[in-house]
């Protein structure tokens, strides 16, 4: 099976063997972003002629009222150029998954980070599919 990319926003993944699983390596937050890793344990970039696009985001945080998030940026564990996906606010809960929809561009490194100074935590994970551009 093929993975569909629909116009207007959702991604089906009816392929598993298709689907991208990124990890933050380390405590992330609005002063020290950290850049996800790839399955193989590398610092993630986007390659060249290729686009990433996030379907799901799973997050651990320090306190619940942090925003975890997730964005581009030109480096390794450099700050977000680009906010691309932000998981919302959980009333009490310091752990959940957000399904989302982002468009990370060739060339651009997937990147951690928060709202405040409070962490996005080591193990937080994004779920999606590189295709060409």
């Amino acid at each position: 099976m093929a993975v569909i990319v629909y116009k207007w926003g959702g991604i089906a993944f009816d392929d598993k063997s298709l689907i991208k699983t990124l990890i933050l390596p380390a405590d992330a937050d609005f002063v020290a972003p950290i850049t996800y890793h790839d399955e193989a344990g590398n610092n993630y970039v986007v390659p060249v002629g290729k686009v990433f696009i996030c379907g799901l985001m799973v997050f651990i945080l320090t306190v619940s009222t942090v925003l975890p998030r997730a964005g581009e940026s030109d480096g390794i564990d450099a700050a977000i150029t680009k906010p691309v996906v932000t998981g919302a606010s959980l009333a009490g809960s310091i752990a959940g998954s957000q399904e989302v929809i982002g468009l990370f561009a060739a060339g651009k490194y997937v990147t951690g980070s928060s709202s405040t100074t409070a962490q996005h935590r080591t193990g937080s994970m994004l779920f999606g599919i590189e295709i060409d551009a």
